[in-house]
């Protein structure tokens, strides 16, 4: 009966990390089941190797085109470019681990069948923290494989791939992230302070709130007992994905860029937010001396945009190099043989980006009395850093810190012989 091998662990793994820039993670935890050969007892030296192992795909580069290219040089590219583009990859050993593997006793020592027993081999992979997650776009892809092998005396019995998702998921011990910008040559808004709610339920859910700082909050009307106020009357909210994906060159000393822009979703929210109060009163005038405006507002993103997990180059700290083929049996070479000797980057970022519609209110001084209403217009066009997805609490940072944690062995499934 010809030999097996499967890989019993978990088809995700997370890695984490918060917004001051610090990252943890744990091992990866898993179990090899082998079933060894009918002549499996008389080999002497037997290792199981279990690699974790990075795969970066670059796409063809007619299948994408800058932003700043438009849409009719995009159509050119595509039908004038009839070659097939290369696609580079680059395939790295990030963790790795060997264990001995002892021969079974004799089949006829204890009556049963050799090719019956299966091997269980608990294993334990430490990963650095700085590594980027599985990442899928338009411009190209990273992800990552469980690879096991069994070797006799320089010769692979056989082997196993499993793919394995990294997700990054955020630990935020503050409620929101905030945000802040100056507009000194704006004419209607001078500051826009705005904070991301975490810890949503969904991960496709966000919130807002936003503090507009307008540069003159009350002007004197055509009328002497005629008030104008500017009021914001909705947003225009667009969500876009930023991928960037980097060619370094070791040999040359160049850096070949190619960017791709995204729009995930578009949302228009109308509303009337204004600094005043529609009653008389000193609470009115602090409101609009003080010349701010508190705006809440939220939107889903659709489930078919699929966002990508963010990735920056903080990721790439941890630098493992090209993988040696050598180190794998030759049935998974063709899966792992690096195509290109560059160094493959890719960074994904999402960015808010927002458009205030603004309009103007009349009022009648003595009784703060609408008196008209200006048509609306964009007043700014503001971008701002996203986070799109999951956010934990700091309750898990106990699991998190902990640096080594119990491994537990596997239980054998018969129950053991008493002498």
């Amino acid at each position: 009966m010809d030999s097996s091998l499967d890989i019993v662990s978990p088809k995700s793994h997370n890695l984490y990390f918060n917004f001051q820039g610090d990252s943890y993670c744990q091992p990866i935890t898993g179990t090899v089941a082998f079933q060894p050969p009918q002549s499996f007892d008389a080999i002497v030296s037997t290792q199981l190797r279990v690699q974790l192992i990075r795969t970066i795909t670059s796409n063809p580069s007619p299948l994408t085109t800058p932003q700043s290219q438009g849409l009719l040089e995009c159509m050119r590219r595509r039908f004038t470019n009839t070659e097939p583009a290369e696609v580079n990859r680059t395939c790295s050993t990030i963790g790795e681990i060997t264990e001995d593997i002892l021969p079974l006793p004799n089949s006829q020592a204890n009556g049963s069948s050799t090719e019956s027993q299966n091997i269980h081999i608990p294993f334990t992979i430490s990963i650095p923290v700085d590594i980027p997650g599985s990442v899928t776009t338009n411009l190209g892809e990273i992800s990552y494989d469980l690879v096991a092998f069994v070797i006799a005396e320089n010769n692979t019995i056989t082997s196993k791939r499993q793919p394995i998702h990294l997700y990054r998921q955020g630990i935020s011990d503050e409620p929101t992230i905030e945000y802040a910008r100056s507009y000194p040559n704006s004419k209607v808004i001078t500051q826009i302070s705005l904070s991301q709610h975490l810890h949503s339920r969904a991960k496709s859910d966000l919130s807002f709130s936003m503090n507009i700082k307008l540069r003159n909050p009350t002007t004197r009307g055509e009328r002497v007992s005629e008030l104008k106020c500017p009021a914001v009357r909705g947003i225009r909210c667009r969500v876009e994905e930023v991928t960037i994906f980097l060619v370094k060159s070791d040999e040359s000393n160049q850096e070949v860029e190619r960017v791709s822009v995204r729009e995930i979703c578009n949302v228009r929210q109308k509303s009337h937010w204004e600094i005043i109060e529609n009653s008389p009163g000193t609470q009115q005038c602090d409101a609009y001396r003080s010349g701010s405006v508190d705006v809440l507002f939220g939107f889903t993103i659709p489930k078919n945009a699929n966002p990508a997990q963010r990735t920056d180059l903080s990721c790439y700290d941890f630098d493992p190099g090209h993988l040696d083929p050598r180190t794998l049996p030759p049935d998974l070479l063709e899966y792992y043989m690096s195509t290109s000797k560059e160094k493959l980057v890719m960074t994904v970022e999402h960015r808010l980006k927002l458009d205030l519609l603004t309009g103007e209110d009349i009022f009648e001084r003595s009784t703060m009395t609408l008196v008209d209403r200006k048509p609306i217009r964009v007043a700014l066009n503001a971008s701002f850093p996203l986070f799109i997805g999951g956010c934990n609490d700091r309750d898990i940072g106990l699991a998190v810190l902990e640096r080594h944690p119990p491994r537990y062995e596997e239980v054998p499934a018969a129950p053991p012989e008493y002498v």
